[in-house]
């Protein structure tokens, strides 16, 4: 058991199949459950002078839409955060990219754990869309997690046997 679980959430069902296996790894009564979500929005403040001006307009409707998708991404967190029982939760949502977004809070939070869910992509498609969770491998600051499509279902799978 962990005292501080970062997961790594971007709003899809896939990534929510890892949070019974964070609730699990977290310490009941002791532990933290970090949920991060990360915007990935155009930043207004490192463009050229003359981008900003030719697309500003464009900026300007990107940076509203990023806001209200942080508050969207907000509230989900919060919903989730409802489903962890006994577990104290912390909902954090960062404009960024995803990588940096999540190995940053998880050093500021102190993680001791990542834990997210991949795709499971190899090959050509995994070099053509790119891994989040490969960058998250290279920067992160404590042991990641991976886990993988229908993991869940497995998991749910083996305690219908045993019991």
């Amino acid at each position: 058991m962990f005292r501080c679980v970062l997961l790594a959430l971007d709003g899809s069902p896939l990534s929510e199949s890892a949070f019974p296996v964070a609730c699990r790894m977290t310490a009941p009564g002791v532990g933290r459950l970090v949920l991060v979500s990360a915007i990935d929005a155009l930043d207004v403040g490192r463009m050229e002078p003359w981008a900003r001006y030719a697309f500003g307009r464009h900026v300007e409707a990107v940076a509203r839409d990023a806001q209200a998708a942080a508050g969207q991404a907000q509230a989900y967190l919060a919903q989730l955060a409802a489903g962890a029982g006994d577990l104290a939760t912390d909902a954090i949502v960062r404009m960024g990219e995803a990588a940096h977004v999540i190995t940053d809070v998880a050093a500021e939070v102190g993680a001791d754990l990542i834990v997210m869910a991949t795709h499971g992509r190899s090959g050509v498609a995994r070099l053509a869309v790119g891994s989040v969770a490969d960058a998250v491998l290279r920067m992160a600051c404590a042991p990641v997690l991976l886990v993988g499509p229908g993991v869940h279902s497995r998991g749910a799978l083996a305690a219908e046997r045993a019991g």
